[in-house]
Parts: C-alpha cells; sequence; structure tokens
C-alpha cells in the first residue's frame, strides 16, 4: 500500500515528529511569562503627605502576603492573597516597568509606588497636580487599592 502512494517509512516518521512539534508549540512559554519574581519582592503603595503629615501603606510580598503600615509604624497583616496572585501582580508591575520608572512628583498628598527586589528598589510618586503618572500606572494603582479587605 505505501508503494502506491510512493511514501517511505521515513517521510511518515518525519511528518508524525512535525505534528507532534507543532501540537507541542503552544505549551512553550515565552521569555515574558517565565520572569522569575524574586522570593524577597516586595510592592508597596499608598499614600502620604496632607496637613497630619501621615503615611499609609500597604506592602505585598512576593508569596502574597498584604500587610499594612502607618506612619513607618509595625507592619500589620491584613490578608494572604496567594502566590499565583501575587505572581500576576508582580509580573504586571514588571511590565508597566515600575522597578525602573523615574517619576518624582510629590505634592501635598503624594501617592506612590515602590519596588523592591531585594538588592534594588525603585519610587514612583505623584501628587503635584501639574504632573500625573500615565493612565496604566493609575489604573495599576488603583487596581491594588482594590486588593484591601
Amino acid at each position: 500500500m505505501l508503494k502506491y502512494f510512493n511514501i517511505t517509512y521515513q517521510t511518515l516518521a518525519l511528518g508524525a515528529l512535525y505534528i507532534c512539534l507543532i501540537c507541542l508549540m503552544p505549551s512553550c512559554k515565552s521569555e515574558k511569562d517565565s520572569i522569575v519574581i524574586p522570593p524577597k519582592a516586595e510592592l508597596h503603595f499608598g499614600k502620604a503627605g496632607g496637613i497630619a503629615n501621615a503615611r499609609s501603606e500597604f506592602i505585598l510580598s512576593a508569596e502574597g502576603k498584604l500587610y499594612q503600615q502607618m506612619n513607618n509604624g509595625p507592619k500589620k497583616f491584613v490578608s494572604d492573597l496567594g502566590a499565583k496572585k501575587a505572581i500576576k501582580i508582580f509580573q504586571e508591575a514588571l511590565d508597566l516597568g515600575i522597578d525602573k520608572t523615574d517619576f518624582k512628583h510629590p505634592g501635598n498628598m503624594t501617592c506612590f509606588l515602590i519596588y523592591n527586589d531585594g538588592t534594588k528598589q525603585n519610587e514612583i510618586n505623584w501628587g503635584d497636580p501639574q504632573f500625573a503618572p500615565g493612565a496604566d500606572i493609575k489604573s495599576f494603582y488603583d487596581k491594588l487599592f482594590e486588593l484591601r479587605p
């Protein structure tokens, strides 16, 4: 039967290999998907300033633990979001460039985002009415505030 179609076993094997490779391609991860978040990484977000010069800060760990800290006092555990959700949030922060964006425009009431991976830290802050962060950064900041119980 194979002689009739002039197909050899090598051709069949090669065809089967190509089909297997095509089926396996979607399971390969891109470099973007494989970024490793350092275990000591933290994402800080909050507000500071005002008449009382108060600082209200939330800290998300890479493990998914959310803490609150007021005026640089002790950290209080708030909730556990889980590592998978935290990794997605950290990935979004890195995709937005929170770890390297230079944007410092404090005002009377300053909003801030801080990325700290244990070896380097970067802060983005705004409050000056003449300077606003990009809509994507503001949206990410608002999304972080929704994590609070």
